[in-house]
């Protein structure tokens, strides 16, 4: 019988795999790094070619303006230290309580200031480019991590993505000078020191324990307006090292933990006072209260007012930061393997993802921190894939491929991003007029949100901005503009630029009882003047509680002598936020409400044979005594040409319910205003249309409307009969 022979299968040699030395992985490593951060920056300065193509949006005087307000304040810092003008106080804000300048001067001014000064460079350029900069190093912290979760492939894909993300890329590109460029980049440098310092076991630990706890210090110093919150952050991050990594072997390796956090913590103490722990909780919950938009208080909390601080559907959140919803989802997987496969070391990750919950439950502002989170989900995601293209060539491709798909939406995103400043230039020409027409120590009455940028170009007082605007101050701030009676506006600004808001608290405690009885009895005495004022007064002492002062000085207390002279700024915006600025304004304390009035302004509006038109599709008949705009027809109650006193005003008759707007038509200014009642007889609407010209109460001293309009403030002054008894 013939024997089986066996037969081995004849297999084709596996080709030679390439071997890298380490000093060649190494070079590739940091050749993808550099490109990684190269693409990142190309992405954050493009912006600068839209700016070069049209000028008039984005430069005043070849200067760059920032495409944020609240960046004013830091580079107002910066030229002050660089003028020598860094005093303890500031004369310039918030009059006239005149709060102290930082000590230290913030991180961020004060590396702008360096640059600047070392260089020769602009103040403004340096502020416009160096968040671009600065953006890019938060590729850094989330290779490192990456590295630590799923190796090289892991690190540089996640470094790639947190750079392609939208909302980041936003908030770190050319002109947002604001601490976001940098405040995530510390936040994932500690989460990755004090990741290290947990899972090492040599005495090397103690030296990432102490670059984390550095890392700390200089995100307090950076986002220098909350201490208390970056403490909170630095101690869960080593709360969670401690608690769930942190063994010593040796019995004195605890001397070490205890020095480091020992040395942080006296710094901490010497740095912020003795009392900074104490203040901890109640700081958190006063920053939870406003991003909530939780009133808190008799006023409103403005914090429903403020575009960062919005909070957006998931859907919308999802195109925000990563261009598709898809994008997130993947992301979502993918933390959610990691915490499968490392259950104790992903648990760093739960800071970002719990500030990135904010995001959804409350402050828009907080996307910032979704960066690294979907850009580490989707890196662990893709380097999963890829460890199991050792079994398929396809999944081999499949992983990078991965990467790359999920930056094509953010991408897209990008470049659908307001790329333009958000005070234009000729905003900007308004605020250094106001340094060129009124004097040195003038103060220039503007809503909140220009409060930085009007004292960086204009050089003068503000009584409101980003910092300290509490419902109180900016229901304040407003209160001017929504009153009906110039004589009103004026006295309150005027008196309030002299007393402050502490001059307003101590009436409120003379008169005692409900805040709304005290608070309209105050709008009474500056709306009657100083004679009527004065009898006013005299009735109501005898109900004072804590009558401190006597009728002639609560006369002087009113119309102070001694205030520096007021100037108020109208603007062009002020037009597209009143529905905000107006609800502040007519708050109602005892009913706990506000009006949210319709104000719109329709620019390029001309007439044809009684027909007004403009190109954005407003029609305007007046024979039906109606508008047609935004396809809605909303009926006219009346419609002024006011540069035609022959024509007068036309009535009509109201729509259903008695409503309709009131219309004031410009024809040299191609302008026509449709607005409410409540608004159209305001004062600041019968200034932005010149209806109340020069009068005994505002004189114009710059005209350019509608861009704004520049006006001195003159509010009643005593008599000496005034004060007689």
């Amino acid at each position: 019988m013939e024997q089986d022979v066996a037969i081995e299968p004849v297999m084709a040699k596996p080709a030679q795999r390439i071997r890298w030395t380490a000093n060649g992985r190494r070079l590739i490593k940091l050749l993808s790094i550099f490109l990684i951060i190269v693409v990142g920056l190309v992405l954050r300065l493009n912006p600068l070619s839209d700016w070069a193509e049209h000028p008039e949006l984005a430069l005043y005087e070849g200067e760059p303006i920032l495409t944020t307000f609240d960046g004013y304040y830091y580079l107002g810092l910066a030229r002050d230290l660089l003028e020598g003008r860094y005093t303890a106080v500031n004369e310039n804000r918030i009059v006239p309580d005149y709060p102290m300048r930082p000590q230290p001067v913030p991180l961020m001014s004060a590396v702008a200031a360096g640059v600047a000064g070392v260089t020769g460079w602009s103040l403004n350029w340096v502020a416009a480019l160096l968040p671009a900069v600065l953006g890019i190093l938060l590729a850094l912290p989330v290779f490192a991590i990456g590295r630590f979760y799923g190796g090289a492939f892991m690190g540089l894909s996640a470094a790639l993505l947190v750079l392609v993300s939208p909302y980041y890329v936003n908030r770190s590109s050319v002109g947002w000078f604001d601490t976001d460029c940098l405040l995530v980049t510390l936040l994932m440098t500690m989460i990755y020191c004090f990741l290290q310092f947990a899972v090492k076991e040599t005495r090397s630990r103690y030296g990432y324990l102490a670059a984390g706890l550095t890392t700390y210090l200089l995100m307090m110093w950076w986002w220098d307006q909350t201490p208390q919150v970056v403490t909170v952050l630095a101690s869960a991050a080593l709360a969670l090292a401690t608690l769930f990594f942190y063994r010593p072997k040796a019995s004195g390796e605890w001397w070490w933990f205890v020095a480091i956090v020992g040395v942080c913590m006296a710094v901490v103490l010497y740095w912020q006072g003795i009392g900074f722990p104490a203040g901890i909780f109640r700081s958190v919950a006063g920053n939870f209260l406003y991003i909530s938009k939780s009133t808190g208080s008799l006023f409103p909390n403005t914090g429903a007012s403020v575009g960062e601080q919005i909070q957006y559907p998931l859907f919308v959140v999802m195109k925000m930061t990563t261009g598709h919803p898809i994008i997130l989802l993947l992301a979502v997987a993918g933390l959610l393997w990691l915490l499968v496969q490392k259950p104790k070391e992903s648990l760093f990750l739960a800071i970002p993802v719990g500030l990135s919950v904010l995001a959804l439950a409350f402050a828009s502002r907080f996307l910032i921190y979704v960066a690294p989170v979907v850009a580490l989900g989707i890196a662990y995601l893709a380097t999963q894939v890829w460890r199991m293209g050792s079994h398929s060539i396809a999944l081999t491709f499949a992983a990078p491929a991965l990467v790359f798909a999920a930056l094509i939406p953010g991408y897209q995103q990008i470049l659908k991003i307001e790329r333009f400043p958000q005070e234009n230039p000729s905003l900007i020409d308004g605020m250094v007029a106001a340094e060129k027409l009124t004097p040195e120590n003038a103060v220039v009455w503007a809503w909140w949100d220009h409060g930085y940028p009007m004292a960086y170009w204009s050089r003068r007082g503000t009584i409101n901005d980003g910092q300290v605007h509490s419902g109180e101050r900016s229901a304040y701030t407003a209160l001017p503009l929504v009153s009906s009676s110039p004589r009103l506006s004026a006295n309150f600004m005027q008196f309030f630029v002299a007393r402050g808001i502490s001059g307003v608290h101590e009436f409120y405690q003379a008169v005692g009882g409900k805040p709304e009885d005290s608070y309209e009895l105050m709008l009474r005495i500056l709306f009657d003047g100083p004679e009527k004022g004065r009898a006013l007064l005299q009735s109501a002492m005898a109900s004072f509680e804590n009558p401190s002062k006597s009728v002639n000085e609560w006369l002087t207390f009113f119309y102070p002598e001694d205030g520096r002279p007021v100037y108020l700024y109208l603007d062009w915006r002020l037009t597209k936020i009143a529905y905000w600025w107006f609800w502040l304004g007519s708050w109602d304390i005892e009913r706990q409400e506000g009006i949210h009035p319709f104000y719109r302004v329709a620019l390029g509006v001309t007439s044809n044979d009684g027909v007004l038109k403009n190109r954005r599709g407003l029609v305007v008949d007046l024979e039906k005594g109606n508008v047609q705009l935004n396809n809605a027809v909303i009926p006219f109650l009346s419609f002024t040409n006011l540069e035609d006193d022959e024509q007068g005003t036309q009535f009509f008759q109201p729509g259903e319910g008695g409503e309709g707007a009131v219309a004031d038509y410009l024809p040299s200014k191609n302008l026509l205003v449709i607005a409410e009642p409540v608004i159209a007889h305001s004062v600041f609407n019968r200034l932005f249309t010149g209806q109340l010209g020069n009068n005994p109460y505002f004189e114009i001293v710059k005209d350019q409307m509608p861009a704004y309009r520049l006006l001195k403030v003159r509010g009643d002054q005593l008599a000496h009969e005034d004060l007689s008894s």
